[in-house]
């Protein structure tokens, strides 16, 4: 039960982070090779710093982005941990429309030296006509 108390607990640090906008601390749960893909970009994002340079070009672009988590799932096998749902992803870009997605979300991180870290992240949007 620790390792999934743990992994919880590395997730809604991670999920804190981008929320309060803090990508240096976002990137930092993000293992030096993690390979992200998101509906807002056709390619994958490929290492920790890639990411934190995807999302620090987003706030950029952006006047506001939030997210809201609806259903998270947890399982831990070995030193390999999943977390899997939902989320609803907002973002107001500069000269733009609010945009709201309905994201699905799968979230794989491998435990090394006692410390969780996201090794691929995948999110897709739900396929609701937005």
């Amino acid at each position: 039960m620790a390792d999934i108390d743990d992994l919880k607990t590395v997730f809604e640090c991670l999920t804190e982070s981008f929320s309060s906008g803090n990508l240096e601390a976002f990137a930092e749960h993000f293992d030096e090779n993690a390979t992200l893909y998101t509906p807002l970009s056709p390619f994958s994002v490929n290492g920790r710093l890639s990411v934190k340079q995807f999302y620090q070009d987003l706030a950029a672009q952006a006047e506001s982005v939030a997210t809201s988590r609806v259903s998270n799932e947890f399982r831990v096998v070995g030193t390999t941990g999943v977390v899997w749902g939902y989320t609803t992803f907002m973002v107001k870009f500069k000269d733009g429309p609010l945009k709201m997605f309905f994201i699905r979300q799968t979230w794989t991180f491998a435990k090394s030296n006692g410390k969780w870290t996201v090794i691929a992240a995948h999110y897709s949007r739900l396929p609701t006509g937005d």
